[in-house]
């Protein structure tokens, strides 16, 4: 079961830009080519979906990975409102930072604007594949148990 916690974490956090990358390139363009490196030497298919929720001009605005790379805007899927909630609340200043319910399949990160605070730039929501890692990634990971 380590091998897979490992496994998903990796996928995750090779797909997190750094606070640099994005003032530097752009919110699009730091995604862009962060997924590119991670699709070039990872399975496409972990994720069902893989969000980008980030502040403008006073609202959090939701952006989809178009499966290139490419970020477009999409609707809050009705299992992540309670996210958008808690990570509005958080670009307000207010409540505690957002967790998905341990029953689901979500997995949101933090982009942290500043290590040393620990305000968040954007965050990135993971919705984990649920066919995909049971029949595909768990019964790989087992044999290494």
């Amino acid at each position: 079961m380590r091998d897979f916690n490992d496994g998903i974490r990796e996928n995750c956090t090779m797909l997190l830009p750094d606070a640099k990358a994005i003032r530097e390139q752009g919110v699009a363009e730091a995604h862009r080519i962060r997924y590119e490196e991670w699709a070039a030497s990872h399975d496409r298919s972990v994720f069902a979906r893989i969000g980008i929720a980030t502040p403008e001009r006073g609202a959090l605005k939701l952006y989809g990975s178009d499966g290139v790379g490419r970020i477009v805007p999409m609707e809050w899927p009705p299992n992540w409102l309670a996210l958008r909630a808690a990570m509005t609340a958080r670009m307000n200043g207010v409540g505690r930072p957002p967790v998905a319910s341990p029953d689901s399949d979500s997995i949101p990160l933090p982009v942290f604007a500043d290590a040393a605070r620990g305000s968040e730039l954007e965050w990135m929501i993971f919705d984990l594949n649920e066919e995909y890692l049971r029949t595909k990634v768990l019964p790989r990971s087992s044999r290494s148990i």
